[in-house]
């Protein structure tokens, strides 16, 4: 459900935004994002309402949007639930989609989950969870994870990429880093990017967790050319160069652009 006009012909870039690269996330932009031009995560506040901030920059360019995005959330969560708890919708977008429930892992990542004492075989047990984490989500700096990120992506009416470091659990990375299809399309050939990152800078690799999410924007308009109707296709081609060097040349993108708008 969409509920104020958004301008589809747009697209928010790091120029025409003004946002700054958020430099902690960048180093830790995964080399396997499907994609046909450089891309880079910018800074978003980190209030507990990031998801919301990261929806109104996709969708106006600022985060002055963020109460109506969080109202979206809770409208289409409400009204479409039956789609946030069927298994081939939630599967759809994943290249090689689990075998087992993944409404389950859905419900344990949620913070309304409480481990060791709820069991998950139950479906009014997973449908609970996933109502009282509904019912959070009204008030502001309340976390949000993937059920939000699947909201986000019907609520402006365009595919998302959940973009998931290389870090932490393999398995968590394997059911939150993909391509989100909302129930209405209405921008068939664009994908627009989120990224589950962190502020802490006491973790390991092995141990990482997230606890904050940001946009991923490209530097300007020009990167929209037709040859983006072919980004699936092209998929194999764009994520073959090492991680390094692609980080070598976004880099020298930034920089680039830094010097040219000061």
């Amino acid at each position: 459900m969409i509920i104020w006009p958004v301008d589809y012909d747009r697209l928010t870039t790091i120029v025409n935004s003004g946002l700054n690269v958020d430099q902690q996330t960048m180093d830790i932009y995964p080399d396997d994002v499907q994609q046909t031009y450089a891309t880079f995560p910018v800074s978003v506040k980190a209030d507990g309402n990031c998801v919301p901030y990261s929806g109104s920059v996709l969708a106006f360019g600022n985060d002055r949007y963020a109460t109506e995005i969080r109202a979206g959330f809770i409208i289409e969560q409400t009204l479409y639930e039956e789609y946030y708890l069927q298994e081939n919708y939630l599967k759809n977008g994943l290249d090689d989609p689990p075998k087992f429930d993944i409404k389950k892992a859905f419900a344990m990542y949620s913070d309304k989950y409480i481990h060791g004492t709820e069991r998950l075989n139950d479906k009014t047990t997973l449908q609970d969870i996933y109502e009282r984490e509904v019912m959070k989500i009204r008030k502001r700096s309340t976390y949000m994870g993937i059920w939000q990120i699947f909201a986000l992506s019907s609520v402006l009416q365009q595919k998302v990429f959940s973009i998931y470091p290389k870090l932490g659990n393999v398995k968590v990375r394997k059911d939150l880093h993909k391509i989100i299809h909302p129930r209405v399309n209405v921008c068939e050939n664009r994908i627009l990017y989120v990224m589950w990152t962190s502020t802490r800078s006491d973790m390991t690799r092995g141990h990482w967790l997230p606890n904050h999410f940001v946009s991923v924007l490209p530097i300007d308009e020009t990167v929209e050319s037709k040859d983006q109707a072919n980004e699936f296709e092209n998929h194999e081609m764009a994520t073959k160069a090492s991680s390094e060097n692609n980080k070598i040349q976004q880099m020298k993108q930034v920089k680039t652009m830094k010097w040219q708008l000061t």
